[in-house]
C-alpha cells in the first residue's frame, strides 16, 4: 500500500489563561498510515514546531460546531458581532 500525505498551512487564534488570544502559524499533516490522526506543527518562535495529534473525528466535528472538552477545544470562527445602531 502507498502512503499518501497531505498538508496545509493556517493561521490560528490559540486562547490562554485571562482570555488572551495569541495568533500563530500552524501546519496540518495528514497521512493514510494514520487515517484517523491530523498532526499539527505548531509555529511559536522555537527553533523545532511544537507537535501534536489530533483525532480527525474532533477536527471534523469541530469545524461545524464547538466540540472537544478539557485543554483542546476547536470550533469554527465566531462571525464578527454586528455594529449596535447608534442610541440618539
Amino acid at each position: 500500500m502507498n502512503s499518501r500525505t497531505v498538508s496545509a498551512e493556517l493561521g490560528l487564534r490559540l486562547v490562554v489563561p485571562q482570555q488572551t488570544i495569541v495568533p500563530l502559524v500552524a501546519s496540518l499533516y495528514y497521512s493514510s498510515d494514520d487515517p484517523y490522526a491530523i498532526r499539527i506543527a505548531f509555529h511559536v518562535g522555537l527553533d523545532e514546531p511544537v507537535e501534536w495529534i489530533f483525532a480527525r473525528d474532533l477536527l471534523a466535528a469541530g469545524a461545524l460546531a464547538r466540540e472537544g472538552l478539557g485543554d483542546v477545544r476547536c470550533g469554527p470562527p465566531r462571525k464578527p458581532r454586528a455594529a449596535l445602531p447608534a442610541r440618539c
